[in-house]
């Protein structure tokens, strides 16, 4: 099975900045051989429109940094799943931890757009982890089950459906956790999410936290770690690849 490896640019890139970047990317991608890791870009949604006519002939997807539980509607500010595949988006991403923590975002509310954005044919990358005060009191493994239990449907199977762990406490701060603890908590993931969903296959599980052009071979060579779900290194072209090429 191919790695799969994510940018999430956050709210980074201007246009010029963007665009730039993509086109370079996407130049260095579309050389690569077959074995290579299949490359998804999330830009900010101001880019999305542009940066999809320059990914229409790469072998680079285009995917969404969140959507709204809503089609369409009264509903200021926000973006909708439709919206972006119209865009031509693949991919979005749900439940990251920055949206948990800076717009409330319950489980319910990450369910229905998880439902949604696979209704309308959107592959969905779903973020869960743990905080640093609950890793503290060993209760990673019980935060992430209740993130599963409450957000996994069974519209969800192995082909529409990624999980990213994300230790939140790891996110910025140039930290990991332990190879070991990665491996378990990957392992745990895979059963789990099999156990919850259509079908009785594993699910990819991406690894997200502090991912860097220093550790990511190693951590990508870890068990059940099926790819990377990338922020900071993700901005620079040249650390992006050294990820890529891990």
């Amino acid at each position: 099975m191919k790695k799969l490896i994510v940018a999430n640019w956050k709210m980074n890139m201007t246009r010029a900045s963007g665009i730039s970047l993509v086109k370079s990317l996407s130049v260095k991608i579309n050389r690569s051989n077959s074995s290579s890791p299949k490359v998804v870009v999330c830009p900010p949604f101001t880019l999305i429109s542009e940066i999809s006519k320059i990914l229409k002939s790469s072998k680079i997807s285009l995917g969404g940094q969140d959507c709204s539980a809503d089609s369409f509607g009264a509903f200021t500010g926000d973006i909708s799943p439709l919206m972006l595949k119209d865009l031509g988006c693949k991919y979005v991403i749900v439940g990251h931890s920055e949206r948990r923590e800076h717009h409330n975002e319950s489980e319910k509310i990450i369910k229905n757009k998880l439902d949604l954005a696979l209704s309308l044919g959107l592959k969905v990358i779903l973020c869960v982890g743990e905080k640093m005060q609950e890793r503290k009191k060993g209760n990673t493994i019980g935060i992430i089950t209740r993130q599963l239990q409450l957000s996994i449907s069974k519209k969800c199977n192995n082909k529409n459906t990624i999980i990213a762990y994300e230790p939140v406490w790891s996110i910025g701060s140039g930290v990991t956790p332990k190879d070991s603890e990665i491996c378990d908590v990957h392992n745990f993931i895979k059963n789990k999410s099999s156990q919850l969903s259509i079908g009785d296959k594993p699910f990819m599980v991406l690894y997200g936290g502090s991912v860097n052009p220093r550790n990511s071979k190693n951590i990508l060579s870890l068990q059940n770690v099926d790819g990377a779900l990338v922020g900071g290194a993700s901005l620079k072209l040249k650390s992006f690849l050294d990820i890529i090429r891990s």
